[in-house]
């Protein structure tokens, strides 16, 4: 799916991916690929996801990405995988920062994506507690994830 985006980061090519992959040591799915080529990150107009509990049936929270990450840019995807590297599972790729450095990953391994609720613990300066972490599903793929974004008025 297109989003319309307010910015985006310089083009890249497929080199790019690749060489990107290499240095993480996994593939990235399709559709993230697909996006980075068009975008490379940058800032979505719709910017705004829910994160439900299934449990429960119930929302949970809303979140706002403030900007999705890219290659070779002051935000740059491979920059926030080796500074979280030690805290998030091996195969979490950060994507996007909400306005509080909060991170959506990607899990290479299925394509969930997830939301880690990681600015509380830095606000606090407490130390990294790998038990603790506050990571939520929220939907299959990065295609779904897409989908979901959208605009929020505020009064």
């Amino acid at each position: 799916m297109k989003k319309n985006f307010s910015n985006t980061n310089p083009k890249i090519a497929l080199k790019d991916i690749e060489t990107l992959e290499i240095k993480l040591g996994f593939n990235l799915p399709q559709s993230y690929k697909d996006f980075l080529l068009i975008s490379n990150g940058g800032v979505p107009q719709e910017n705004t996801f829910d994160v439900y509990s299934v449990s429960e049936n119930k929302l949970l929270y809303s979140f706002v990405i403030r900007e999705f990450l890219g290659i070779g840019v002051k935000e740059d995807i491979y920059k926030a995988f080796q500074y979280y590297k030690n805290e998030l599972p091996n195969h979490y790729l950060p994507f996007a920062f909400d306005p509080f450095r909060n991170i959506m990953c990607l899990s290479v391994q299925t394509e969930e994506i997830y939301f880690w609720d990681c600015a509380s613990r830095v606000a606090n300066g407490q130390k990294f507690d790998p038990g603790a972490l506050k990571i939520y599903y929220v939907c299959e793929n990065f295609d779904d994830f897409l989908e979901l974004l959208y605009s929020k008025k505020y009064i």
